[in-house]
């Protein structure tokens, strides 16, 4: 497995080509494509890092989730409750790290202008300090409709009020080699025509990211690679490849008449 991973970084470089060997492209590139060395594939490579981070457009026809909306009594008006609180997909990531586990948090928030998710969801650092199943314990308490399961490999924190479909959408054929941080990947993974198909089907739209992947320090070359691979899985392997310096993804989604606004990112 080492040797396939050190094949594909190798390649990875000669891809994007010349003088730039300590950076590498955020695009999905097909394996049987991937050690291509014809100028075909040099010229596929240079049309895909052009359109990496375009958003897939909303087909305006389509019919949106069935997402039921969130109940008076488990949002907030989207402000902080207290100065020190975490959002809970910060909070879970902080509760896995201490606890040496992975995992992932799916969470229904509120739209807010902007093209942006309000929060709704707060943990006190009290909680986070607080044992693994203690804290999720608390968190469950205070949200119903948040659950907590770490029967299997990964810890999974559900909010039973989102839908989140896209994460059950099987993908082909995944590979992607990044020197960034995980959150620099995704592109790739909105690149790949089983996911932006779903979004245009049930109009989905990726909600404004407030960072910005110019700035984001280098890595060690990473490789997530996945085959017949649900975007669940995908990002457990993002997640994986990237330990120990994370330890969670986030999937996030808000429903309104203009459809479903989402947002995924990694801590």
């Amino acid at each position: 497995m080492r040797r396939n991973q050190d094949a594909y970084v190798r390649a990875g470089k000669k891809l994007v080509g010349k003088g730039r060997e300590s950076s590498y492209s955020a695009a999905h590139v097909s394996r049987q494509k991937f050690f291509a060395g014809s100028i075909h594939a040099v010229l596929l490579a240079a049309v895909v890092l052009a359109a990496g981070c375009r958003r897939p457009p909303a087909d305006s026809n389509a019919v949106p989730e069935n997402v039921p909306a969130p109940s008076a009594g488990s949002a907030s008006s989207g402000a902080a409750e207290g100065t020190h609180d975490l959002v809970l997909s910060k909070a879970v990531a902080v509760i896995l790290k201490a606890g040496r586990r992975t995992g992932s948090v799916v969470e229904r928030c509120l739209c807010a202008s902007g093209a942006r998710l309000a929060e709704v969801h707060f943990v006190s650092p009290d909680v986070v300090r607080q044992p693994m199943p203690q804290a999720f314990q608390q968190i469950a308490q205070r949200y119903p409709q948040i659950h907590w399961n770490s029967g299997g490999e990964r810890v999974r924190v559900v909010d039973r009020s989102a839908i989140a479909g896209l994460l059950k959408v099987r993908v082909r054929d995944f590979l992607v080699v990044e020197d960034r941080p995980p959150q620099a990947a995704l592109p790739a993974l909105w690149q790949t025509p089983e996911v932006q198909s779903y979004m245009r089907r049930h109009r989905i739209r990726l909600a404004r990211w407030r960072g910005s992947a110019a700035g984001m320090a280098r890595t060690s070359p990473r490789v997530v690679q996945g085959n017949n691979a649900t975007v669940e899985e995908i990002l457990d392997r993002m997640v994986e490849g990237y330990r120990p310096l994370y330890s969670a993804w986030a999937y996030r989604e808000c429903r309104s008449k203009a459809g479903t606004m989402i947002e995924i990112a990694v801590y």
